[in-house]
């Protein structure tokens, strides 16, 4: 099952603009195996005013989810400064719990994903 935790789904309803791979090779985390981790960035507005939606997308337990990381403007490489703030800073095990929670949350309430 493929979960879009994103208040607005139709914002990133299109390929994104750029993708960075953070974790390609199974990994596990309290129980669930993640497989791959990416984040993805969307971007809108005009060139000198983009304004960034970068989420988190996991493949994670045979279900995969895509969820906000961040959104703003965030200057002109938001993806590459987004993805050095993670493994540099906070490391993956945040992004990749709180995507956790989002899926089981979204599998305790069938037909609602």
């Amino acid at each position: 099952m493929h979960v879009t935790d994103v208040p607005d789904p139709g914002r990133i309803s299109r390929r994104p603009d750029g993708v960075v791979t953070i974790l390609e090779r199974p990994y596990t985390l309290q129980g669930s195996t993640i497989h791959r981790m990416e984040l993805r960035l969307y971007a809108e507005g005009s060139p000198g005013r983009l304004y960034s939606i970068i989420t988190a997308y996991l493949e994670m337990d045979g279900h995969s989810i895509e969820t906000i990381y961040d959104e703003g403007h965030r200057g002109d490489t938001p993806l590459q400064d987004a993805a050095r703030f993670l493994m540099s800073s906070v490391g993956p095990s945040g992004a990749i719990l709180r995507a956790r929670l989002a899926l089981e949350a979204a599998l305790d309430r069938p037909g609602k994903v």
